[in-house]
């Protein structure tokens, strides 16, 4: 497993580089204030990079008897949550035209923090307002994304 993640990383790490190279040499990055369209490739491709040489290094010092196998990765995997969530993502993809984004946004982190890791529900309430109107500030009116306003209008 050790040598397959060298191995692997190594593979990523050059597709960073690739991407750094093709960033600064075909796009213009431009500056923080007129950022170009190299900037996000450039970007990605240093994440992707240090991404790559973090695995590298773990792969390459960790002790083979701190190696997981893929049996225990999965061995703790709590299957019903796995498909509450997929199954809350999918109706929420489905109703969110019709409900409304901030709406719909509120009832599945409702839905995700109750259900998916149990919490309290003043809690529960509370980080879901919180996240809902965040994300409907942040996407609505700081990068004025057009969301949909559903039923109720907003």
């Amino acid at each position: 497993m050790n040598r397959l993640d060298q191995i692997d990383s190594l593979v990523w790490l050059l597709v960073g580089v690739l991407i750094i190279l093709g960033s600064l040499t075909s796009l213009k990055i431009g500056t923080a204030n007129d950022p170009g369209p190299g900037l996000l490739p450039f970007l990605a491709g240093i994440l992707l990079t240090v991404f790559s040489l973090t695995v590298f290094l773990k792969a390459t010092f960790q002790k083979r008897s701190e190696e997981k196998n893929v049996r225990n990765l999965w061995a703790n995997l709590h299957w019903k949550k796995v498909i509450y969530a997929i199954a809350a993502l999918f109706v929420y993809a489905l109703l969110l035209e019709r409900v409304g984004f901030l709406f719909m946004t509120l009832l599945l982190f409702i839905f995700l923090f109750r259900k998916i890791e149990p919490q309290k529900w003043k809690l529960v309430i509370g980080l879901s307002v919180f996240a809902s109107v965040g994300a409907y500030l942040i996407f609505d009116r700081m990068l004025q994304v057009q969301l949909p306003r559903g039923l109720f209008g907003f």
